[in-house]
């Protein structure tokens, strides 16, 4: 897992970020927050996820709090055409090879080629091209 510094510049910031849902790890240790299962109107800030006790200590190293770095899908804002393995059958499929240009989650068939659509779509990678005797 990738990560960066939070940024946190107080203790109300970070509760804030909590309760929008974020998440932050301190060397490792995943600091979040949960509602109790009993009493669904108490909120408790616990390392990782419960398992452990809650934060308390932790409040004090919040300049070491860190979040996950989330990398980007290959089909996240194209640029340049990418060839891909593309069918309307299965993701598995690696029969016809095609340039997607754009990807739009919300059509019927999100994987654009120059002249048409597909269901599916996979990067070729150099693997592909390697023939085992």
């Amino acid at each position: 897992m990738n990560t960066e510094s939070a940024g946190l510049t107080s203790k109300a910031e970070a509760i804030l970020r909590m309760v929008q849902g974020e998440v932050f790890y301190d060397h490792g240790t995943k600091l979040s927050m949960t509602v109790d299962k009993h009493s669904h109107s108490r909120v408790r800030f616990v390392l990782n996820d419960g398992i452990e006790n809650d934060i308390k200590g932790y409040w004090d190293t919040l300049e070491h709090w860190e979040v996950e770095i989330i990398e980007p899908e290959w089909y996240e804002n194209i640029t340049d055409p990418i060839l891909c393995w593309v069918s309307d059958l299965s993701k598995y499929e690696r029969s016809t090879a095609r340039y997607v240009t754009r990807y739009d989650e919300c059509a019927p068939y999100p994987y654009h080629t120059k002249h048409t659509m597909y269901d599916f779509a996979t990067p070729v990678t150099a693997e592909d091209f390697i023939q085992e005797d």
